[in-house]
């Protein structure tokens, strides 16, 4: 699998952002507030919304972690 800049990230891909803020105990507010997106677009995607890799790269530079590290490959 491989990126692209301003792509969607491929299906097989699950971004798991909600469990990272639930082991850390994060609200949307403080996540938003770590990376710098909205709110809203914290609830989508902890509810299953694909992002942009830019918006990977600013979670991941916002709480400190790889990319890689923000979600797992559930492809078959």
């Amino acid at each position: 699998m491989y990126f692209v800049e301003n792509c969607r990230i491929m299906v097989s891909m699950k971004i798991i952002l909600d469990e990272i803020m639930k082991e850390r105990k994060l609200s949307n507010r403080q996540v938003a507030y770590m990376t710098g997106i909205s709110k809203s677009t914290i609830d989508a995607l902890r509810k299953g919304r694909t992002p942009k890799m830019s918006t990977l790269q600013q979670i991941a530079k916002g709480l400190e972690l790889r990319i890689e590290d923000l979600y797992i490959d559930d492809g078959k």
